[in-house]
């Protein structure tokens, strides 16, 4: 048997998608793609894909619409639309999503797969966001020719705009008090290819400049006073020659960590390790470099196209295409054993890894559709064991619809575990107008209907007035309660 990764105690589908999407889908996940590889071409994408993107959203939704007459409320889907690149920080994950026609920050506590909305409608955003404690970064348009960098204080709920110049700014990354991106403030009319790197600090409040050469660096990733970039300050064009580069925030001092010609691209970071896709022997593998030894070593080399690499203590994970130029599977390398692992092989793509601690979450389209994916890993494992595919407990209330209504309206929910589920509504006085539900219902999507004329005697719809009326599904551990608006 081979020696496989004792990696996976549990691996959850945290979000779905419906599979009647899977064509746009495919569309999103190019548009993915293109923005990745064109961004060091040519800037004009921070335009043109957010277009190309609402437009695509635009004719789905025309398509959902005009089927909304024959297949009635299935337009209520409570499952996930297009969610972005996920982020965790320890056992909180964060993602944006498009479910209900709008952009909004969702969060996900990881142990117990309860969802919360952390922010409703934060406009059109980068798919790339990033956690760091209590705080979510991403980037939003506040207007078509502009992208600023926003926080939200997931503890006290206050959204923050970092960034207001009349520019772009891209790739961001947090860790503690510091956020770091692309800012193409200094960028003059001529020359497109020039970007910075900045910096700003929550504790003094301060932003900074961090590169002030006139060329293209991008894709920063902070660890604690250093920041690591992608520089083609060495490139004859901005396609070719990218190293690898590092600033110290109290030393104020820059170090060149590579220096080859090719092309070293997406680092990430974690205390004194830096880990990078490299170029240097004409495909893309994995390097990393020891800031505390100042030495540098090949991680997983020459078996095939590699991406997208991420570190958290022991481990380096990346996205591997070694099965397949159509497959994407996420492999491993275990620092303390000094062994390379496969951790996701599903003859589909997984993308964009991201790992905090030993919690592993991913984009994944086995299913056909976008769905996100957790696992956990363990350190020092080597022992053969079979991956578990087997949902964990994710629960989920969606908002009634229509809202306002009158007389009845129909309240979606789901389920991936046996549950005990009671759907109760109630009044602003908090007395219990109607039990929709009282049973123990098996893991699926359920759709319940509330009208004020089948309701209890002595609590005839002619007694309830105009007015906002909560519903309350309880669910296991899952308890969430929303409101809806009856207009007569």
């Amino acid at each position: 048997m081979k020696q496989l990764l004792e990696t996976v105690l549990k691996i959850t589908v945290i979000a779905r998608e419906r599979s009647d999407r899977s064509n746009l889908q495919k569309f999103m996940k190019r548009t993915r793609l293109l923005r990745q590889k064109t961004a060091r071409n040519d800037n004009d994408w921070v335009f043109t894909i957010p277009l190309i993107t609402i437009f695509a959203l635009l004719i789905f939704s025309i398509q959902i619409l005009g089927q909304t007459a024959t297949t009635s409320i299935t337009v209520l889907d409570p499952l996930p639309i297009f969610p972005s690149i996920p982020t965790v920080s320890g056992n909180t994950m964060a993602f944006v999503d498009y479910r209900n026609s709008i952009y909004s920050l969702y969060q996900v506590n990881l142990n117990t797969k309860q969802e919360i909305v952390a922010s409703l409608n934060i406009g059109y955003t980068q798919p790339q966001i990033r956690i760091s404690g209590d705080r979510v970064i991403w980037i939003g348009y506040p207007t078509t020719t502009q992208a600023d960098v926003y926080v939200r204080n997931l503890s006290t709920s206050i959204t923050t705009r970092i960034t207001s110049d009349a520019a772009y700014q891209n790739f961001p990354d947090i860790q503690g008090n510091r956020v770091v991106w692309q800012d193409y403030r200094n960028t003059p009319t001529t020359n497109k290819n020039n970007a910075d790197i900045y910096l700003y600090d929550f504790l003094t409040a301060q932003t900074k400049q961090i590169t002030t050469n006139n060329t293209y660096q991008t894709s920063p990733s902070v660890w604690g006073n250093r920041i690591a970039w992608e520089d083609y300050r060495n490139a004859q064009t901005i396609t070719t020659n990218a190293d690898i580069y590092l600033y110290d925030v109290v030393t104020n001092q820059e170090v060149q960590i590579t220096s080859n010609t090719a092309a070293q691209i997406f680092p990430d970071m974690w205390e004194d390790k830096i880990v990078w896709e490299d170029y240097r022997n004409g495909v893309g593998d994995i390097y990393m470099y020891d800031l505390t030894t100042k030495t540098e070593r090949a991680i997983s080399i020459f078996k095939a196209y590699k991406t997208h690499p991420v570190i958290y203590g022991n481990w380096i994970v990346w996205q591997d295409y070694r099965n397949g130029t159509t497959q994407a599977d996420l492999y491993g390398f275990d620092l303390s054993t000094n062994q390379e692992y496969p951790i996701i092989v599903q003859g589909e793509h997984q993308d964009y890894p991201q790992l905090d601690g030993l919690n592993l979450i991913w984009l994944d389209f086995r299913s056909g559709r976008q769905d996100i994916y957790q696992a956990i890993l363990k350190n020092n494992s080597t022992t053969s064991v079979a991956n578990s595919d087997s949902p964990i407990p994710y629960f989920t209330l969606m908002q009634n619809y229509p809202n306002p209504f009158n007389p009845s309206t129909a309240i979606s929910y789901q389920l991936s575990a046996l549950s005990l589920v009671t759907l109760k509504v109630y009044d602003v006085l908090g007395r219990e107008i109607a039990t929709l539900v009282n049973e123990y219902q098996q893991a699926g999507t359920y759709i319940s209907q509330f009208s004020i004329l089948n309701l209890p005697a002595g609590r005839q719809g002619s007694q309830l007035s105009s007015g906002v009326y909560f519903y309350k599904l309880q669910a296991g551990g899952y308890s969430e309660t929303k409101k809806m608006l009856l207009t007569k």
